[in-house]
C-alpha cells in the first residue's frame, strides 16, 4: 500500500466515524411545560428540557391571538400535546411536531407582551398584558359617571412691604 492510499483510509475513517457519532446522540427532548401567574398582569410558562436546548424561533400572529415558538431538533416527551392552561393571558398550549422542530401554539385571550429566554434546562417564556385588564376598583370606577374634579383655588400671598 503506498501512503497515500494508506492517508485516504484514515481520512474515511475519521469521516466515516464521525458522522455515526452525531447519528448516535440523542436529540434534545421537551420533557415538561408548566405555567404559573406571577401577579396580576404577568405569567410565566417554563419548557423544560433534558439538555440545553437551541435557539427557538418566536412569532406572533397578526391577531395576536396567538404566539408561536419553533423549537428546532427538539422531541415532545411531556406525554401531552394539549394545556389548559387558562392563566393570565393564556388560555392552552398546543404542542406539535415533525422531524425538524417542535411548534408550540400559545392560544391568547388577549395580545401580550413577551420576552423569552433559553437556559441550560430549557425555556422560559414571560407574558406581560396592560395593566387595564386587570379586574378590581379600576373597573367598577369606569363604569360610573365621571364627575368633573372639585377644584380648590389658593389665593396668592400678599407682597412684603418694602423695608
Amino acid at each position: 500500500m503506498t501512503a497515500t492510499f494508506r492517508l485516504l483510509i484514515i481520512i474515511a475513517g475519521l469521516i466515516g466515524s464521525s458522522v455515526l457519532f452525531a447519528q448516535d446522540s440523542d436529540p434534545v427532548t421537551l420533557t415538561g411545560i408548566s405555567f404559573s401567574e406571577v401577579d396580576d398582569n404577568q405569567t410565566r410558562i417554563d419548557f423544560d428540557t433534558d439538555a440545553s436546548p437551541p435557539e427557538a424561533r418566536l412569532f406572533a400572529l397578526p391577531s395576536g391571538q396567538q404566539l408561536i415558538i419553533d423549537m428546532p431538533g427538539l422531541i415532545n416527551r411531556s406525554g401531552q400535546q394539549y394545556y389548559a392552561a387558562q392563566t393570565g393571558p393564556l388560555d392552552s398550549i398546543m404542542v406539535v411536531s415533525d422531524q425538524e422542530r417542535l411548534r408550540v401554539v400559545l392560544n391568547l385571550y388577549e395580545r401580550s407582551e413577551h420576552v423569552m429566554r433559553r437556559g441550560p434546562g430549557g425555556y422560559s417564556l414571560m407574558l406581560r398584558t396592560d395593566d387595564t385588564r386587570v379586574a378590581g376598583p379600576a373597573e367598577e370606577a369606569e363604569s360610573e359617571p365621571e364627575t368633573a374634579p372639585e377644584r380648590t383655588v389658593t389665593p396668592a400671598p400678599d407682597p412684603a412691604p418694602a423695608p
